[in-house]
């Protein structure tokens, strides 16, 4: 999402809050919502605007449509615990609908199934936090880092320092998952299970501090 008035960019990693995110921003930014299929505009929705050509478009893709966009805007990005994230994208509802035969969609109860898990992984289900800034000669470093553990919060800090209306700073909560909390909760106390997302996405918790 990109804003000329505003000065900034901000690159929606996929399963961080970002739906919620570009709902406030979206205002501010030069771009517009597009909706497509089973896309409600709410939940699910895709972006475009003059710059922007997708709306989890990279750092770098910016920076191919406008050399030296990242220098001109203030660079904002969301992250999200590697391993919650990626339970969250194997969740994700988009994954468990199914267009029917009268050209409706349908909602599949979704379950667990470690192998299935990881050949979604290894698929590059949940790409990696890291690629979104990935420039020539590695990661860009943001201005601003939005977690999901403290969303509100750390949103609010961002709209404040680009001096947008303190009220647009209220998020909508939209793109639940489709696992029911018993599940994800089970998930989540998997050390073991963990460790080894945690070892697909070294960079990511290096970098933005998740252990």
């Amino acid at each position: 999402m990109y804003s000329s008035k505003h000065a900034f960019l901000y690159l929606h990693v996929s399963k961080t809050g970002g739906n919620s995110i570009q709902q406030v921003l979206l205002p501010f930014s030069d771009d517009e919502k597009i909706l497509r299929g089973h896309q409600d505009g709410v939940d699910r929705f895709g972006l475009k605007g003059s710059l922007t050509p997708s709306k989890h478009a990279s750092l770098a893709e910016y920076e191919a449509l406008r050399p030296g966009v990242s220098r001109e805007s203030r660079v904002i990005i969301s992250v999200r615990d590697p391993f919650q994230r990626a339970l969250s994208g194997y969740f994700s509802p988009h994954r468990w609908m199914h267009e029917d035969p009268s050209g409706g969609y349908t909602m599949k109860t979704p379950h667990w199934d470690e192998t299935a898990f990881f050949e979604f992984l290894d698929a590059g289900g949940v790409q990696a936090a890291t690629d979104w800034l990935r420039l020539e000669d590695g990661p860009y470093q943001p201005d601003h880092v939005i977690r999901f553990e403290s969303l509100q919060d750390d949103l609010a800090h961002v709209v404040l320092a680009l001096g947008l209306p303190e009220a647009s700073a209220r998020l909508p909560h939209v793109n639940k998952s489709a696992a029911n909390a018993q599940l994800r909760a089970k998930l989540g106390a998997d050390n073991t299970l963990r460790n080894l997302v945690l070892d697909r996405y070294r960079e990511d918790a290096e970098l933005f501090g998740y252990g």
